[in-house]
């Protein structure tokens, strides 16, 4: 599914793009490939598995949600300061899907992910390790 929407929000924008008469082209984004490359980065450091290791996923995945978020915003923005409504909606369609992802991933992690890392943690006592930047050692006050 998340492949079939990004293929429409590609088609989106290209859509924006002629409209503005500018033409589209395949660019590589450093910083979304930065986002990619560390996000891969803490996964292969992680000696964790199961939900510890689902946590720096989403972590990562989140990140890259809010990059995405942040282009689309501002990409409506300008598109609203000139005048161009079409390419605003065009573009807000797709922005509302990156937040709507976001949120599922945030659900996802309180109301599952989150609550299974704790049990584990309780269950398992001082003798997990976490691995990486993931905070997954929690100890009870």
């Amino acid at each position: 599914m998340h492949n079939e929407q990004t293929q429409v929000q590609i088609e989106r924008v290209e859509q924006a793009m002629v409209k503005l008469s500018v033409r589209p082209s395949r660019k590589i984004c450093e910083a979304m490939r930065g986002l990619v490359e560390e996000a891969q980065h803490e996964i292969e450091e992680q000696d964790a598995k199961g939900p510890i290791l689902d946590l720096v996923i989403v972590a990562g995945m989140q990140r890259i949600e809010h990059y995405e978020i942040a282009a689309y915003g501002t990409g409506v923005a300008l598109a609203k300061a000139l005048g161009e409504k079409e390419v605003a909606d065009l573009l807000s369609e797709t922005l509302e899907e990156e937040k709507q992802t976001d949120l599922k991933l945030t659900e996802v992690t309180q109301k599952a992910i989150i609550p299974e890392a704790l049990a584990g943690e309780q269950e398992e006592g001082d003798g997990r390790r976490g691995g990486g930047r993931s905070g997954g050692r929690r100890k009870a006050a």
